[in-house]
């Protein structure tokens, strides 16, 4: 499964990848919304990311790979009162959109893991028609960074999965890797993966107007 950040500048010429992902995740400083720990010392599952600019536009945020969508909830309008409920040091939006993503890392049943993308504190949500279930793609608009704490164009960003999950994708349910005493993975693959097309096969440059599984 390809995977991208849920911000994508424009790639620069002869550029790093650490260097894309420097200006593509402009996350905060330890406490401010970092990961794993939040202001007040306790735990915080995600990162608070800023939206990159171009060309003095504010990027939006897309998905991270292909799912479907498994939650929306649209802003609120802003409030003024002080007292409103999300005016918890400043104005914090409250859009969200959770995606669910599926995938295989090797061979057998053991193999297929879900795990979920979350998207916190949109001001918009750019999806036409959102309806749960419906299938989403890698670098696909959902909609636009909000305020946090009074601060604009930010979102909270987190990836989840349950514990069966990440039993299977790091192949153990304990803590210690016994890499001594036996060997490694053998139903699991990772790194690049080549394949070879006949010239025959036809190829088309977008996806298909009509989707059939």
């Amino acid at each position: 499964m390809l995977i991208s950040p849920p911000f994508i500048p424009t790639p620069v010429a002869g550029e790093s990848d650490e260097a894309f992902l420097d200006r593509a995740m402009l996350c905060g400083a330890p406490g401010d919304g970092f990961f794993p720990i939040s202001f007040d010392l306790n735990w915080h599952g995600g990162t608070h990311l800023k939206a990159p600019t171009e060309r003095g536009d504010f990027l939006p945020v897309r998905a991270i790979a292909d799912g479907t969508l498994a939650y929306f909830r649209k802003p609120s309008p802003v409030e003024a009162n002080p007292d409103a409920p999300l005016n918890y040091g400043g104005w914090t939006d409250n859009g969200c959109i959770i995606l669910r993503h599926e995938t295989e890392i090797g061979e057998g049943a053991s193999s297929k893991v879900v795990f979920y993308s979350i998207y916190m504190h949109l001001s918009k949500i750019t999806l036409a028609e959102p309806i749960k279930g419906m299938r989403i793609f890698r670098k696909d608009t959902l909609g636009e960074a909000g305020k946090i704490y009074g601060a604009n164009h930010k979102i909270h960003f987190e990836i989840i999965a349950d514990d069966n999950q990440v039993t299977r994708l790091t192949g153990r349910n304990d803590r210690e890797l016994a890499y001594r005493k036996k060997s490694g993975r053998t139903d699991s693959c990772w790194g690049d993966m080549y394949f070879y097309l006949p010239p025959e096969v036809m190829g088309f440059s977008d996806r298909p107007t009509v989707w059939s599984d």
